[in-house]
């Protein structure tokens, strides 16, 4: 497994990857915005065998606080440490720039 970033580019890989979960991301503008956010703001993503397989991206809201926007790993890849190696990769670009503190944020289902 590869994790890079930020990168461009991905909006249909991150639409590829929220569809395999319908229950999750079953809102289709949603869906289609939350890819289409991978084009404004910063986005990492993990790949095995040259593919994409997961991203994160995630949103600025003062110099030393950001936030998880989205982050999703296709349901094939899931629980392989995928999304915990993104998310450290992530923190560690932030804790370069200074970032102090990085939300996440969750829906209850």
């Amino acid at each position: 497994m590869n994790v890079e970033g930020p990168i461009a580019g991905l909006s249909s890989d991150a639409e590829r990857i929220l569809r395999s979960f319908p229950d999750w991301f079953g809102i289709e503008a949603s869906l289609v915005e939350y890819a289409r956010d991978t084009e404004r703001f910063p986005t990492f993503a993990a790949r095995t065998n040259q593919e994409i397989v997961a991203f994160l991206t995630v949103r600025e809201h003062f110099a030393a606080s950001w936030e998880v926007h989205c982050v999703a790993v296709h349901a094939q890849s899931r629980h392989r440490g995928i999304g915990q190696a993104l998310h450290r990769h992530v923190e560690g670009w932030l804790s370069q720039r200074g970032v102090r503190l990085l939300q996440v944020k969750t829906v209850a289902g």
